[in-house]
Order: C-alpha cells, then sequence, then structure tokens
C-alpha cells in the first residue's frame, strides 16, 4: 500500500464537510519557484500559523518547498475554502510586493483530496516528511527546518501550528514511532507499527491551542 498520487481533484460536494481529514497543496504558476529563499519560506509558515488559528484547523503535518506546499489538516468547521483561498492571496500579495512581480502566483486556488483512515494519514505525513530529502534539499528530513517533521519528533521546538496530540495520536502518542515510521521503507512495517502502537505512550502535549 502507497500513497496516492497527487492529483488534481475536481469540486467535491464534502469539501468543507467537518471532521474530514485533508492533504491540501498549490504549486507555484508554470513550476515557478514561488519560495525563492529564508525570508518566503518563513513568510509563508507564519501566515499558515496564522490561518490555522483563523480557520480553526487542527493541522497533522505541513512541508514547504521551494515551487510548492502541502499541508495535513483536519476541518472542525467548513473553513477548507475561506481559510486556503485567503492564505494563499496573502502569500500572493506578499511575493508581488516584494519581487515587484504582478499576476497569478499559484496555479491554481489549492489542490486537494480526501484522507481516509489511520495509515492514509500517516503515508500522507511521512510523504511530507521526506519531500526535502527527495528533493536533495537536506540529508535527513529532520534538519529541514521548513517542515513540521522535526518539531513532531523533538528535534524542534514546537512550531504552533500542528497539535502533536492529533498527529502523533495514529501511533500511541509516541514520537519515536513516528521517527521509526517516516524511516521505514517497507509498507508492512510501517503497517505493523500502527497495529501494534503502544498505548500506555505518553501523549504530549498540544502546540496548537
Amino acid at each position: 500500500m502507497f500513497v496516492r498520487e497527487c492529483v488534481r481533484v475536481g469540486r467535491d460536494p464534502r469539501i468543507n464537510l467537518a471532521g474530514l481529514t485533508y492533504h491540501v497543496w498549490a504549486n507555484g504558476t508554470s513550476a515557478q519557484r514561488i519560495l525563492r529563499d529564508d525570508i518566503d519560506k518563513d513568510t509563508l509558515v507564519r501566515l499558515l500559523r496564522e490561518e490555522v488559528k483563523r480557520s480553526n484547523w487542527i493541522c497533522l503535518a505541513y512541508v514547504v518547498m521551494t515551487t510548492h506546499y502541502h499541508v495535513l489538516l483536519r476541518l472542525r468547521e467548513a473553513t477548507l475554502s475561506s481559510g486556503f483561498q485567503r492564505f494563499n492571496l496573502r502569500y500572493a500579495r506578499y511575493f508581488n510586493r516584494r519581487y515587484a512581480a504582478r499576476g497569478h502566483v499559484f496555479d491554481a486556488p489549492f489542490e486537494h483530496r480526501i484522507v481516509e483512515g489511520r495509515f492514509d494519514e500517516l503515508e500522507v505525513s511521512r510523504y511530507l516528511a521526506l519531500n526535502p530529502t527527495k528533493a536533495n534539499m537536506c540529508s535527513r528530513p529532520e534538519d529541514y527546518q521548513w517542515s513540521s517533521y522535526g518539531a513532531l519528533i523533538g528535534e524542534f521546538i514546537a512550531d504552533g501550528i500542528v497539535d502533536e496530540r492529533s498527529a502523533l495520536k495514529p501511533l500511541g502518542g509516541s514520537r519515536d514511532r513516528y521517527r521509526m515510521y517516516v524511516e521505514a521503507r517497507d509498507a508492512r512495517t510501517r503497517w505493523d507499527l500502527i497495529r501494534t502502537r503502544s498505548r500506555a505512550a505518553p501523549s504530549p502535549p498540544s502546540s496548537s491551542r
């Protein structure tokens, strides 16, 4: 079993249904570099932190790359469309202002798919964590600072974006199991980590509320 490929999803009548989990991403127009340096990435992360609070999202994972970003979240309210439209618009205004540019920054308002079940959720989270290493932006996923992974395994301080309790719940609240899950290459090994998760493992305090 593997995480499904990121493909554009059409109008989904359930797009704003509270309680569902979504993998959301957006790409720069014509695959342009819309996050050109640390300042751009820091700005997008700050805007994401603000939008998570404003839209009342439960953020489970995220990663900010150079041509795109990914977010894994669960809705408390019907705020997916309004939240990401506002989030992208705010970044586009910043980008055009900083680089004296005009026109669209993203190739679409946002793209998404509904995430179903614990395994699917963890596979998406793992996919996001490994994005920087696959793009040769770092040697270890925990070294990349514009991702939720480092904080979730305790390498960085909590970033105020991800709800760590919710993100680690499928693995019994264990940071170590989450690290093992991300590092495991065999899908069967990852599935066993879910099935044998320690129910006694203490859950970390939530960092998003």
